[in-house]
């Protein structure tokens, strides 16, 4: 799917799919986290993914972006983790030969 929306809810655990291109993060039921895993980075060098949260994203109900289990060491720009803790964030990634995720465009709202 280029486009996809990803319903999360306290303790989901998703992934993001090999023809993902962009995924909207929304939340449904009480307040919680959720998980958002990214693909083993060596399979995603020169990919581009794009993340948006809609309205019902927020500081109670937000979802965890991670690199993939196997990729020790792996950062988002730096980080271990990105949290979509906010409505309407995003978030375009970058995968790179490096093997790590960088941020190359973020919108805050």
């Amino acid at each position: 799917t280029v486009n996809r929306s990803i319903a999360h809810r306290d303790t989901l655990v998703s992934t993001v799919n090999d023809t993902d291109l962009h995924i909207v993060n929304s939340w449904t039921g009480p307040n919680g986290s959720a998980l958002l895993g990214l693909p083993p980075i060596a399979e995603s060098y020169g990919r581009i993914i794009q993340f948006h949260s809609d309205a019902s994203i927020s500081a109670n109900t937000y979802v965890t972006l991670r690199p993939d289990s196997g990729d020790t060491g792996t950062t988002i720009d730096g980080a271990s983790t990105y949290d979509f803790n906010r409505s309407y964030d995003g978030i375009t990634i970058l995968g790179h030969t490096d093997d790590n995720w960088y941020i190359i465009q973020k919108k805050d709202k």
